[in-house]
């Protein structure tokens, strides 16, 4: 269904993962949505979920952010082992 690779936070404490799902549509198609995997360090009850799942921003270097059509559109695209093309630092 996808893949994951372990990053680490800008500050350094701690590591969260990111990646990619493969989703299907009714027709069969399938595209690439980039996620990213957080710990819940903030567990109000033993009930509350472990792991907390997020679709990825694109980098934006001027800052400026996008709409989810622009960040779905590029979800298509192919990419390298690396997701080197997402920084998800700007959630963190």
């Amino acid at each position: 269904m996808g893949a994951f690779w372990k990053r680490e936070y800008k500050k350094g404490d701690g590591t969260y993962l990111a990646g990619h799902i493969v989703l299907k549509d009714e027709f069969g198609a399938e595209t690439k949505q980039k996620v990213v995997l957080f710990s819940n360090r903030d567990k109000p009850s033993e009930r509350a979920p472990d792991f907390k799942l997020y679709r990825s921003k694109e980098y934006q270097p001027d800052g400026s952010s996008n709409t989810e059509s622009q960040a779905s559109d590029s979800s298509t695209d192919s990419q390298t082992d690396g997701e080197s093309s997402t920084s998800n630092e700007d959630i963190l």
